[in-house]
């Protein structure tokens, strides 16, 4: 058994209620606050954001949206642990936080996932026209490439929007 001082104890519960609810993307993640700023688990991140994507992400997406990490203290992993095992059933992973994993500042994260999905996005569309050029004599592949390409330019621009709801520079769109 553990035991935590009192001033632990308090620290604990005061961590254990300054958490809430961020969405990224559709996807709702629990955020601890430091500072005034929102932090979100990295083990997180990787499993429900990042993984969706190729792992060959450019160096100039790399080198200008870091995502510079921070060690848990013990009561934020301990909140994730609550969250995750009570009210999500594990479905942020099977794994028990320590003090050993990391945090990300909820901003780092928002630029870094909507510049490497507007890239995926792009690199998709790319594909898209590719396909169109090659199916013109088969009209159901076309119409249904079509389509595609159609959805994937509104996603773009969705994209594009968040980036700019997020003050983002959109020079790197274009990669």
């Amino acid at each position: 058994m553990v035991s935590i001082p009192s001033h632990g104890t308090e620290a604990l519960i005061s961590t254990l209620s300054a958490w809430d609810w961020v969405t990224i993307d559709g996807l709702q993640l629990p955020a601890v606050s430091r500072n005034q700023e929102r932090y979100v688990a990295v083990h997180m991140v990787q499993l429900k954001l990042l993984s969706k994507f190729p792992s060959d992400i450019p160096s100039e997406i790399t080198r200008k949206f870091t995502m510079n990490s921070f060690k848990m203290s013990v009561a934020e992993a301990w909140t994730f642990n609550s969250i995750n095992a009570v009210i999500r059933k594990f479905d942020l992973g099977c794994q028990l936080f320590t003090a050993d994993d990391e945090l990300v500042k909820l901003n780092d994260v928002q630029m870094f996932y909507w510049n490497v999905k507007l890239l995926n996005l792009n690199r998709v569309n790319r594909e898209y026209e590719k396909a169109i050029l090659e199916a013109e004599t088969n009209i159901q592949l076309l119409a249904t490439a079509m389509q595609l390409k159609e959805q994937v330019e509104r996603d773009i621009q969705a994209v594009r929007a968040e980036l700019g709801r997020l003050g983002a520079n959109l020079d790197l769109a274009k990669i």
